[in-house]
C-alpha cells in the first residue's frame, strides 16, 4: 500500500467504508491524504458553517459533516 492510498485514523470508519465503495466503482474522489488534511484543518478551526461545492458523490462533504458535529 502506498502512503497516499492510506487513510489516517482521524477519518471515521463510515467514511473509510464509503471511500472504498466509491473507489471500487471507479468514481474519482478526494485523495485520502487530502481528506485527512482537510479534516485536520476543520478540527483545528471549528468553523460554524461550510460551503462545499463538490464534483463527485459527496464524500468530502460527508466527512466534513461528521468531523464538525
Amino acid at each position: 500500500m502506498k502512503f497516499s492510498d492510506s487513510i489516517e485514523p482521524n477519518v471515521s470508519p463510515e467514511i473509510i467504508a464509503q471511500s472504498k465503495k466509491i473507489k471500487a466503482q471507479g468514481i474519482p474522489t478526494v485523495l485520502p491524504i487530502t481528506l485527512n488534511e482537510l479534516l485536520l484543518t476543520l478540527s483545528i478551526k471549528q468553523p460554524l458553517s461550510i460551503l462545499e461545492i463538490g464534483t463527485a458523490v459527496g464524500l468530502s462533504g460527508s466527512a466534513m459533516l461528521l468531523t464538525c458535529k
